[in-house]
Formats: structure tokens, C-alpha cells, sequence
């Protein structure tokens, strides 16, 4: 068959860089950007309780060593007692704050808990419930100023969301998976301008629960640094004292940790060049050191799934005329045969090998397979994506009654034409199946994370043991469309497991998206999700972060019809859209848009 080879991806034209432009007016803004800088000051001369008070909430939200200039809003006695470094508590907002008459006591009364951050910087979702009231005690000092004399209890620091960003910044420490072929992200939040010593000491306390099932990081967890010397970045090379109570590193074992502190540096220092460990003042020896001792950086990208191209590659698309095209060429025979049932498509990282949803069945096509074949047959199934080993995943609602869901992105009934739910009704029969395709073979995956969900999308992280899903769920006799994160688990007898569902957060002005029709990842721990927001009437395109800690973020959309699927480009990242009328757009930025095609059901890039 003539089918898709390295030979028709290279004669194909990429995206396009002209065509019609079309720009949709943005909604303003509702949270705050970040990233404004504010100098914190001390407690001006006279300054009334409610001053000292805000005075110390903005002086806190701002890292110094010993945090000096908020502590000179405290009495001394309260200033000993305060242990910023303990936790940071993340409120909605810190409004609303009440004095006594007399001013010696202060209370913002009903605060709203978001999270926590512990002392490596892990956030840590709240509970939900009511958040107890922040109380202060405040006195006059000898001179007849005031100061805070008494804080909540075991406060560290606490910060409103609109001052977080500001305040603190986002770095993913990358932790190589157990079986030692890929780096998975893990998300820190640091007080900006604590630059070296935490961002290595955070790195070195281990990966958090999150990527704890599906990392080894080991020797991290183990060793530390040494309390009297600070890495020292020097010509490039950033050189990291550790403390001699790890005793003695094998090569191996310190190649692997140079290997982690390089992978997660080099987002964060600028030319950096290499790693160097050292012990006592001694450089340890490490697997493929040239610059003076230090492993270079250029090792990382043997482990690194996010690496992008150097240039887009061609679109794979499913016309409504029946016709299965690779960018701007037709692809004859083997997919093209069946273009006219196909609802979803998925290409392999090297475009060798396709694979369609057509008719309720799985059906390839590629240089190793005669004309086409059907490894599936299953109600429902959704879009299938092949993962960076060439291994092609599908899933599918357990019971066929949930099947034909017209929101989910790649079913059975997928638009062009049809109107994306609202993810909400009645229900009871959820379940997944899921299957991992090898060769010819289709094997079912055990999935404890789904037998709860019907799954409606989902994609896999680049790295390959992660997995972002749109499933509904059934919560109190009714089912609820969710966004949540699972695990993809190598077991001992070399089976594959979906283990730990864990929820993603989309709330937008203080309401969950609803109608979530499809997922992608356009960044380590970044998703671009279609939903509809409760000012809305129609769906759009948003941002979202994999902790829930920054603010979901509308990215926009091309027009006024629905949209039903999305991609991302593997070199730029942009997002493109397909919409109900089978248009696809790629998103430029300032909320413009580019068209790219048109008349299309369905669309894959090769991951």
C-alpha cells in the first residue's frame, strides 16, 4: 500500500505560515497575572493597626533570608516564635480584616484555604470545610508604635492567590522513572530570589506523591547538601557540595544524581554547561565527565520526552469527503479506504504507522501492514494515541449503553454536527476498558483508576507514564465530567497497570468548566482542555496547570461554533482546534487565530 512513510512526510508541506487570520475578542482578565514586582517595606512611623497588619501580610509574600522586613512588624518576643520556613498557607484572598476598637486585636474572619505548601515546596491541596479565622494580637512598643505580638497559630507564611505569583515561581524538578529511560516532571513552588541552595535542596528531598509510583530517583532522597559550602555556578558549571554524612557514591549513583540536578538547571540557569558534584572539596567521579569533572548538560536529552522538533510536521486529517491526508498530500490506499467512517486518528512519533476509529473498530495502516488491520472491535472507542515506544493505547466506555457520548472527542458520533454535552445526568453504568496494542496485538490493561469513569478523552504525557482523562464520574446519583491524572504503572511481570485517579482542577471565576470534550498537553505539567465556563454559552479553549495552584487561564477561540477536538503542534506547542463546522484552526497569540484546513472529521499530529 502506499502508505505513510518517511518518504511522504518529507514531501509534504508543513503548516502553513500565511492564510486567513480571524481574531476573537478576548474576555478581561479575572485574575491576577503575576509577576509584578513589589519591594517590601517596614512599618512606616505611626502606622495604625490595620497598616501594621497588611504591612506584614506584603512584607511576607516577599522572600529575604530570616524574612528581616516583616519580622519588623513583630514584637520581639513574636518575631523569635514566627517560623516562616514551616509551611505557606495559600488563601483565596486575605480580605476583609477586622480591628477591635481599641486596635489590640485583629481577625480576617473567614479566609478560604486553597493549599499548602510544605518545606520542599510541595503543594498540597486543601480539604475542603471551613478555614478557621486568622487571629492577630497587636500592642504598643515603649515608643508607641504598634506591633503584632501574637500570630495564628503555627503560622508560617500566608499568601492570597493574587500575590502568589508574584511572590513565588513554579520549577519542575525532574526525577528519572523506575525503569531509568525518561525524566518525569514534578512541580515546586520557590520564593522567587531564593535562587541555587533551594532549588538544588528541593530537588535533593525526593519526589513528592505525585510521581512517587512511577519514579526512582535514587540516590536523590538520600543525600543532601553541605550545610557549610553553597553551589557555586562558575564558568558554566554549576558545582554541588554534598554532605559527607551520604557516605560513598558509586560512579553510577552519582551519575544519576549529576544526571537529575543537570536535568532540572538547565530550565533555570542560563548557558549552563555542566554539573559537578563534589564531597569535602573532592570532585566525585561521574560516567562521561569532560568538563572538569562535571557531567554535561547535553546528556540530558537522552532522557528528556519534551524535547521538541525543529520544525511542525505535517497534520494527519480525516476529510469529510472522504479523503485521509497528510498535510498537503493525499495519502492513497490503506486509511483512505475506510476515510469516510473515520472518527478519530492517531500517528506515531515517526509517521510510520496510523490508526483510526472507524465504524467501532481500531483499525492500522503503515509500511508493515498490507492494506489495513483491524486489531479492535468496541462500542465507543475513543481517540487512540500511540506512546513514545511505538505502543498504540485505546479505550473505550465498559458498557456499550455509554457509548456514542456526541461530546467526546474521536467517539463513535464525534462531530462535525454534533452538540457537545453538558457532562452532567443521570447514570450509573460507567467503567473503561483499555488496551495497549503491540505488533498486531490488542491487550487489555488493567485500569483500577477507571473502574469508576467513562472515559470520553484522554491523552499520555510525552514521558509516557502519565495519562491526562476526561471522564464522567458519578457522584451523589449524578454524573459529573471530570479532568484528572493518572498513572501508568510498569509492573514486575512486565504488565501495565492505570493506577491513581487524581483530580485537576478547572475552575474558572469560582465554577468548574463543564462539557470537557478533549485534553492535550502543550507543556511537562501544562494542559489545554475545551470546556465551557459558567459566563459562557460557548465552549473555548483554556489552560491548565496539573496541581490546581495557578489560575486555569482561557487561551480563547477561533469563532462562535463549538469546538471538538484539539492538538498541539510538536515544535511551536500552539494549540490547534477542529470545530463542529470541521475547521482547524492553530492559535498565533493575542487571541488570534490562523485557519489551516477545512471540511475535516478528524485530525492527529505524530507524537
Amino acid at each position: 500500500m502506499a502508505g505513510l512513510a518517511l518518504g511522504l512526510l518529507a514531501a509534504c508541506a508543513s503548516i502553513p505560515t500565511t492564510g486567513e487570520i480571524e481574531s476573537w475578542p478576548r474576555p478581561a482578565a479575572t485574575q491576577n497575572a503575576g509577576n509584578i514586582a513589589i519591594t517590601a517595606q517596614g512599618p512606616a512611623q505611626g502606622a495604625k493597626p490595620n497598616m501594621i497588619i497588611d504591612g506584614f501580610l506584603t512584607a511576607m509574600a516577599q522572600y529575604e533570608p530570616g524574612y528581616t522586613t516583616a519580622r519588623q512588624f513583630l514584637t520581639t518576643a513574636a518575631a523569635e516564635r514566627w517560623r516562616p520556613g514551616s509551611s505557606v498557607l495559600l488563601y483565596s484572598d486575605l480580605a476583609g480584616l477586622t480591628l477591635s476598637a481599641d486596635g489590640t486585636s485583629a481577625s480576617i474572619p473567614s479566609p478560604q484555604l486553597i493549599g499548602h505548601l510544605d518545606p520542599d515546596g510541595v503543594y498540597w491541596p486543601a480539604e475542603g470545610g471551613v478555614s478557621p479565622p486568622l487571629e492577630f494580637a497587636l500592642e504598643q512598643d515603649g515608643d508607641g508604635q504598634w506591633r503584632i505580638s501574637d500570630l495564628p497559630d503555627d503560622m508560617g507564611i500566608i499568601v492570597s492567590r493574587a500575590s502568589f505569583n508574584n511572590a513565588y515561581q513554579r520549577v519542575d524538578m525532574l526525577y528519572l522513572d523506575d525503569s531509568g529511560r525518561v525524566l518525569i516532571p514534578d512541580s515546586r513552588y520557590l520564593p522567587r530570589g531564593n535562587w541555587l541552595r533551594q532549588l538544588v535542596e528541593s530537588l535533593l528531598a525526593g519526589p513528592s506523591w505525585r510521581v512517587a509510583d512511577v519514579v526512582a530517583a535514587d540516590p536523590v532522597g538520600r543525600v543532601g547538601l553541605d550545610p557549610e559550602r553553597e553551589p557555586v555556578l562558575d564558568g558554566g558549571v554549576v558545582d554541588i557540595p554534598l554532605s559527607e554524612s551520604i557516605g560513598r557514591l558509586l560512579p553510577a549513583e552519582a551519575t544519576r544524581l549529576a544526571l537529575q540536578c543537570a536535568a532540572t538547571l538547565l530550565q533555570q540557569v542560563p548557558n549552563l554547561a555542566a554539573v559537578r558534584l563534589s564531597l569535602n572539596g573532592l570532585t566525585l567521579a561521574l560516567e562521561g565527565a569532560t568538563l572538569n569533572g562535571g557531567l554535561p548538560v547535553t546528556e540530558v536529552a537522552r532522557f528528556d520526552a519534551n524535547l521538541r522538533p525543529s520544525a511542525d510536521p505535517p497534520l494527519l486529517t480525516a476529510g469529510i469527503e472522504s479523503v485521509i491526508r497528510l498535510g498537503a498530500s493525499r495519502v492513497e490506499g490503506g486509511l483512505d479506504t475506510v476515510a469516510g467512517a473515520v472518527t478519530a486518528l492517531a500517528l506515531s512519533s515517526n509517521a510510520q504507522t496510523a490508526a483510526a476509529v472507524a465504524a467501532g473498530e481500531l483499525i492500522l495502516a503503515g509500511p508493515n501492514t498490507p492494506g489495513t488491520l483491524t486489531v479492535l472491535s468496541q462500542a465507543g472507542l475513543v481517540r487512540p494515541q500511540f506512546d513514545r515506544d511505538g505502543r498504540l493505547w485505546a479505550m473505550a466506555p465498559a458498557d456499550p449503553d455509554q457509548a456514542g457520548d456526541p461530546g467526546q472527542a474521536g467517539g463513535p458520533t464525534a462531530p462535525p454536527g454534533g452538540e457537545p454535552t453538558d457532562g452532567t445526568g443521570a447514570g450509573d453504568a460507567l467503567g473503561a476498558l483499555v488496551w495497549a496494542v503491540a505488533g498486531e496485538r490488542a491487550t487489555l490493561v488493567a485500569a483500577p483508576a477507571l473502574a469508576d469513569k467513562t472515559v470520553r478523552a484522554f491523552r499520555l504525557a510525552p514521558d509516557g507514564r502519565r495519562v491526562a482523562v476526561v471522564a464522567d464520574v458519578l457522584v451523589a446519583g449524578q454524573t459529573q465530567r471530570r479532568l484528572g491524572l493518572v498513572d501508568i504503572r510498569h509492573l514486575d511481570d512486565a504488565s501495565l497497570s492505570l493506577d491513581v485517579w487524581r483530580d485537576i482542577p478547572v475552575v474558572v471565576d469560582n465554577a468548574s468548566l463543564t462539557g470537557l470534550t478533549d485534553v492535550v498537553w502543550i507543556g511537562p505539567s501544562t494542559l489545554a482542555v475545551i470546556g465551557t465556563s459558567a459566563s459562557s454559552d460557548t465552549n473555548a479553549v483554556y489552560q491548565v496547570r496539573l496541581d490546581g495552584v495557578e489560575p486555569v487561564e482561557e487561551i480563547g477561540r477561533p469563532g462562535a461554533r463549538s469546538l471538538v477536538a484539539l492538538e498541539a503542534a510538536p515544535a511551536s506547542g500552539a494549540v490547534v482546534v477542529l470545530d463542529e463546522n470541521g475547521q482547524v484552526y492553530r492559535w498565533l497569540d493575542r487571541h488570534e487565530w490562523q485557519i489551516l484546513d477545512s471540511g475535516v472529521r478528524a485530525m492527529a499530529y505524530p507524537v
